[in-house]
């Protein structure tokens, strides 16, 4: 008796379990699918920012690089790591607002729920590895500003 018991609740448990579990993978693809895009129009914004300012210390062309890895990442369904290089994504691309005296907007603020998908990110010197391991190479501030491509639409 304690063994058909044990195996009905067993059953039950993962009955209850797998439509939670489930429920929770498009959560977190639509965070990190809304994080993505709100970084894109911080990047968006400093791009504008250093286009008139006119001055270039890289930043934006970092930005732009972690957020094209974020975005490859979170199409290959990595939405946890997409998280992690878009925030980085925007905190560069706050730099970059920042040195050419343009007061941020909202877009760079990150909500309770964005710091809470954060909580575990690796170090930045951690990130930058990765991402000269998987994507080496450098954008320059200058050639965004010329080709007006950035390359960052996620759908």
């Amino acid at each position: 008796m304690k063994k058909t018991t044990s195996i009905l609740f067993l059953l039950l448990f993962a009955i209850i379990l797998l439509p939670v579990a489930e429920a929770q993978k498009p959560v977190a693809r639509q965070v990190a699918l809304n994080n993505l895009i709100k970084t894109n129009r911080a990047i968006g914004f400093a791009h504008m920012a250093v286009k008139r300012g006119k001055v270039y210390t890289g930043n934006l062309g970092k930005a732009v690089r972690n957020q094209r890895y974020a975005k490859k990442l979170f199409l290959a369904g990595k939405h946890l790591k997409a998280i992690h290089y878009s925030r980085r994504a925007r905190v560069l691309a706050l730099e970059a607002v920042k040195a050419n005296k343009v007061k941020p907007n909202s877009d760079f603020n990150f909500t309770a729920e964005e710091n809470e998908s954060a909580a575990n990110t690796p170090t930045d010197q951690e990130l930058e590895d990765e991402l000269n391991k998987e994507m080496p190479g450098e954008i320059k501030d200058e050639e965004l500003i010329q080709n007006n491509n950035l390359d960052l639409d996620v759908k």
